[in-house]
């Protein structure tokens, strides 16, 4: 029902992760957001974390991507346009 629900509303490509169940910020997410933002955490920080922590928690591109809702390309291009950790 939910897909279909969001097939029929959605007037993109790709259905958009507002359109599916359970992916609105509940209270815990919003304090951890408020917790980064405090931090002074940068974006391009928390995108690096982000793909770092997918990547090592499910070991390869693809189900990186797939747990952070992108294709694997996607996935591949955000990596590739991170700061070069190498020094």
């Amino acid at each position: 029902n939910a897909l279909e629900r969001a097939v029929l509303l959605c007037e993109e490509e790709w259905i958009p992760p507002a359109l599916l169940p359970n992916q609105t910020p509940g209270p815990i997410q919003d304090e951890v957001i408020a917790r980064i933002l405090d931090a002074g955490t940068t974006l391009e920080a928390l995108e690096q974390r982000l793909l770092e922590k997918a990547l090592e928690l499910h070991g390869n591109q693809s189900r990186a991507a797939r747990a952070l809702g992108l294709t694997r390309r996607v996935f591949q291009y955000r990596v590739k346009k991170l700061p070069s950790q190498r020094t």
